[in-house]
């Protein structure tokens, strides 16, 4: 009685009732257990072919904004560099950039050594490499306007309403050596050897005479 009370009792856990009979109760058990399935090998490898493809596809998300994020801060460090050179610039002195250079336009790289404070060259090493140089270019500036006519009879300095202007000219309103145009260039490869740049641009002014 106590070992069909216990098959009763597995039984009922089971969700199945069984008739009281012994032998009837251990027919029923073993329909019960052969009718339970295990993992097969075959199951097992498609579960483990799903997860290494779940894991190869974030390993390539990860790559991807990895290399994005590479660029963004190649990006970044090009623009400290730019402001970076650029103030060094505008440190100096109006002559000294123009004796700096002969001629009209002047690029400066690493091998210039005329431009003293000013920083050129590469900048990092290897892939975070940043090539880095500065053009100089000397512009005339003109001023156009329309002087009074001080022959007019009716002209009175102290009148305004009888002023007259004569056509507009630029007769010694054109300075030839009085700005010079300024550029901090940077320059470097991405990688399936695309070429960025990024440059500033500023003008510097001759006030000093």
């Amino acid at each position: 009685m106590i070992k069909i009370n216990k098959f009763y009792i597995l039984a009922k856990c089971s969700g199945r009732t069984f008739s009281p009979g012994k032998k009837s109760v251990m027919g029923d058990m073993k329909k019960v257990l052969y009718k339970k399935k295990g993992v097969t090998l075959i199951e097992i490898m498609f579960s483990f072919m799903i997860l290494v493809v779940a894991v190869l596809a974030a390993c390539g998300m990860i790559n991807f904004g990895h290399k994005g994020t590479k660029k963004d801060f190649r990006n970044v460090r090009a623009i400290q560099i730019l402001e970076s050179r650029m103030n060094q610039v505008l440190k100096l002195s109006f002559k000294t950039v123009s004796d700096s250079f002969t001629g009209t336009k002047k690029t400066f790289t690493a091998s210039a050594t005329s431009l003293p404070g000013v920083e050129l060259g590469i900048d990092g090493s290897g892939e975070d490499a940043i090539n880095v140089s500065a053009v100089f270019e000397r512009q005339s500036v003109t001023f156009g306007y329309r002087p009074i006519d001080i022959a007019n009879p009716a002209y009175s300095p102290t009148a305004t309403q009888t002023w007259t202007f004569l056509s507009e000219t630029s007769t010694g309103g054109v300075f030839t050596d009085k700005m010079i145009r300024a550029e901090i260039i940077t320059n470097w490869t991405e990688e399936k050897k695309v070429s960025r740049k990024l440059n500033v641009v500023t003008f510097l002014v001759n006030l000093e005479n």
